[in-house]
């Protein structure tokens, strides 16, 4: 399943097809960042923010065969636990929810951007938080999302008042600045973070119908 991450001593690689085929090391650096900001997104999404954001650590080349493959060194910008084990399974493997979410940036610009930005949010970003939450507004596919994640219209309402809070000093009004931001950071990401959610399940089950035979 593509993006996939291979281990290469004590180094992780991130490896994708679309790094596999870049023309020049210029490329295969744009590509990557692009991608990693999209995994970020991804993960963040998915996980929420426990797991740390990977940062790109440069390119690796392969010729044993005389083949060129390049793999973006990833570096993990803090500490995580995981816990894993091998077994046999009946079912065919899937992507993971993760490589899911990651590959629709490939096919929707709003995903795309969604994305990049909710991964930038980080712990108290609201320019990007509210960026994320724009894209999926400029989509026109809000309320659909609002509806999926049972997210309410009041709720919503609150988020833009109070990113409008914080991000726009100059220009809070008296009322504004008495009553104070509506909702805390942590509150208004989970908020975005269900609505992104919700749009990105959304957009992928109406693209496995559209491949489908």
């Amino acid at each position: 399943f593509d993006p996939w991450v291979e281990r290469y001593g004590g180094d992780l690689g991130l490896r994708a097809a679309e790094i596999d085929r870049c023309a020049d090391l210029e490329e295969m650096q744009q590509r990557s960042l692009l991608l990693l900001d999209h995994v970020n997104g991804a993960v963040a999404a998915s996980h929420g923010y426990g797991m740390r954001a990977v940062r790109f650590g440069g390119v690796v080349e392969f010729q044993s065969d005389g083949s060129r493959v390049c793999t973006v060194l990833a570096q993990f910008d803090g500490r995580f636990r995981a816990r894993a084990r091998a077994a046999r399974s009946p079912h065919p493997l899937r992507p993971s929810e993760t490589q899911s979410w990651a590959a629709l940036a490939g096919v929707d610009e709003y995903a795309a951007d969604a994305l990049i930005n909710f991964g930038r949010a980080g712990a108290g970003n609201w320019f990007d938080l509210y960026k994320a939450f724009e894209s999926i507004q400029t989509s026109g596919k809000l309320d659909r999302a609002a509806e999926r994640s049972r997210t309410s219209k009041n709720a919503i309402d609150d988020l833009t008042e109070t990113a409008a809070f914080f991000r726009h000093a100059l220009t809070r009004n008296k009322a504004q600045k008495r009553r104070g931001p509506k909702m805390n950071f942590g509150k208004a990401r989970e908020l975005v973070r269900a609505l992104l959610q919700a749009y990105l399940e959304d957009l992928a089950s109406l693209n496995s119908r559209g491949s489908a035979p």
